[in-house]
């Protein structure tokens, strides 16, 4: 029985180490992909960009820059 306990308790350990995945943080590449992006918005004269950065089906970031409409400015 106390082998059976101890051999439970160590495949428990190495599994939960396996299973949680390291997190990337991707802030710092986001403020470059803004910065980015509203000079291309400048650069090409376009009234406004959105954009939307997905890793296997869920939005890391999203963004929009400039205006909605010219006329009114907003």
């Amino acid at each position: 029985m106390k082998n059976y306990f101890m051999g439970a308790l160590l495949l428990l350990l190495v599994s939960t180490g396996y299973s949680q995945e390291k997190k990337t943080d991707y802030s710092d590449a986001f403020r470059l992909i803004e910065v980015w992006l509203d000079a291309q918005r400048d650069y090409e004269q376009v009234p406004g960009i959105s954009t939307v950065v997905v890793e296997d089906q869920d939005i890391l970031w999203s963004g929009a820059f400039g205006l909605a409409n010219v006329e009114q400015n907003v």
